[in-house]
């Protein structure tokens, strides 16, 4: 993977695996061990790979991705329609995978 690819994927996975984290936390209070151990996994990757050149635009595409991630979370469980909460959950569950596969603890 190009270092820039692989900065981005990195950088978009902290944001997303961020999301999980708060979304457990605000939905069951509690976080699991397992989604709090893979998202700072995901922000030693980044810290290790970043050039210090890039904060702002790992930043950005953290913010991005976390909430996009947190809209989908949302979106599965205030969905009035079954189908469309079913795809949000689906796709949130995807994107969560994505990143997860690319980690190994």
């Amino acid at each position: 993977m190009a270092p820039e690819l692989q900065l981005q994927t990195f950088a978009s996975c902290v944001g997303r695996l961020s999301a999980v984290v708060e979304y457990e936390w605000n939905v069951s209070g509690a976080v699991s061990a397992e989604t709090s151990q893979r998202r700072d996994a995901a922000v030693e990757i980044v810290a290790a790979i970043i050039p210090i050149d890039r904060s702002r635009d790992v930043l950005d595409w953290r913010n991005a991705a976390k909430e996009a991630q947190w809209n989908l979370l949302t979106r599965a469980e205030l969905a009035q329609d079954s189908t469309e909460a079913a795809w949000a959950l689906d796709q949130a569950k995807r994107l969560e995978r994505q990143c997860t596969s690319l980690l190994t603890l």
